[in-house]
């Protein structure tokens, strides 16, 4: 880890950009449990975040595996992300416990999520393109989504999920849509706009 704190820690204002060093680590740029980051840049960077309870008006370019909350047990939300943009990105949330409010994510790659207890709200998806943009196989509590736009997604034919939520059967009605909207979005599937399999 390039950043490390066991205790609160605050980033702000910093410009993170992938040389040969960065960008081959399988370290984590930041890792600190109470720690807060506001205003901070990341451009083509793999595992950016290991630990950090809030993630506020920050932009994320060209990263991979990016946000990996704190384990946390019990319902609750380990990390707050707000006001972000993530532009093509490839595995944004793998974990638990995150709510995620006010951000955009535009022609994102592979699995934005990989977890449980993830909460969107009032979130933008643009010209995303992957066969599971979310996946949740696991927990007490799975995917929710309110007040979110879904705009400019295209699957091809033998693409099965257009709307993008994958869910082992166990975990189907732990995923909630709430008054979201699906616009420009094509599919010759004649599974319709939403599809959870």
């Amino acid at each position: 880890t390039v950043f490390s704190c066991a205790y609160e820690a605050i980033f702000e204002d910093l410009v993170f950009i992938a040389d040969k060093v960065l960008d081959c680590t399988r370290m984590d740029i930041i890792s600190a449990r109470d720690g807060v980051m506001k205003n901070c840049q990341f451009r083509g960077i793999r595992r950016v975040i290991r630990y950090l309870k809030v993630i506020d008006n920050c932009v994320f370019d060209g990263c991979g595996d990016v946000i990996h909350p704190a384990v946390f047990s019990g319902g609750g939300k380990a990390t707050t992300v707000s006001n972000s943009v993530f532009q093509r990105c490839r595995s944004v949330f793998e974990g638990e416990g995150i709510l995620v409010r006010s951000s955009r994510f535009y022609d994102c790659v592979g699995c934005i999520v990989e977890g449980y207890n993830i909460e969107f709200e009032l979130c933008e998806f643009i010209g995303q393109s992957s066969f599971r943009l979310f996946r949740c196989d696991s927990g007490r509590q799975g995917l929710s989504f309110k007040y979110c736009v879904f705009d400019g997604f295209e699957a091809t034919e033998n693409w099965k999920l257009f709307g993008v939520i994958h869910a082992e059967s166990h975990m189907k009605d732990k995923i909630r849509v709430e008054e979201c909207s699906f616009q420009n979005c094509r599919t010759s599937s004649t599974d319709g706009a939403l599809f959870i399999a």
